[in-house]
């Protein structure tokens, strides 16, 4: 009897990269698409029009630059989102402050990497952020982690959320969060 063939791990990944600096989203968009799994469905620098144009292509990851990310607020992040649901967002070569992090988490970025990752590490995290999962560094998700635990302790998050930072924690990964919350 023939198996049914598993076409998940073989999708291609729509991306659309938002970069500020020209040489930097010539060389980003090269890499890219030197990878079987992606496609680069779009690529320019932030103007308030370019919402427009990713949500045309359909996007999965929009990758944006830290230098971007600077420009545009928050607000087009969380925007943006809404118009193109079940899309995530990856910020590149972001800084390691843990206020910018926490507004990136707060409009709904999946992926925050550091300036120092490799092309390497970029392409794996925006494969894992398309796979469900959330990508931090590690200084930064503990950052998280102490807020959540004291907001626990003031009473801020509902009882039944509560578990979610433990389950993390202890290396049960998104799922034994998500499964505490239910």
């Amino acid at each position: 009897m023939k198996q049914a063939k598993d076409n998940s791990s073989t999708r291609t990944l729509k991306l659309f990269l938002i970069v500020e600096n020209r040489l930097l989203r010539e060389a980003l968009a090269g890499i890219v698409r030197k990878q079987p799994d992606f496609s680069v469905v779009g690529v320019d620098r932030y103007t308030p029009s370019i919402e427009k144009q990713f949500v045309e292509t359909h996007c999965d990851i929009l990758v944006a630059d830290h230098a971007s990310a600077t420009i545009f607020p928050t607000t087009f992040i969380t925007n943006s989102l809404s118009l193109a649901p079940g899309m995530r967002v990856v910020l590149l070569g972001m800084e390691d402050d843990p206020e910018i992090f926490l507004q990136a988490v707060r409009a709904g970025v999946c992926g925050y990497l550091l300036g120092d990752a490799t092309a390497e590490e970029t392409l794996a995290a925006v494969r894992r952020v398309a796979q469900g999962e959330a990508i931090c560094p590690p200084r930064l998700c503990l950052h998280l982690f102490q807020i959540t635990d004291r907001l626990n302790e003031e009473g801020f998050v509902p009882p039944r959320r509560r578990g979610n930072a433990g389950a993390l924690r202890r290396g049960g990964g998104l799922e034994a969060a998500q499964d505490q919350t239910q």
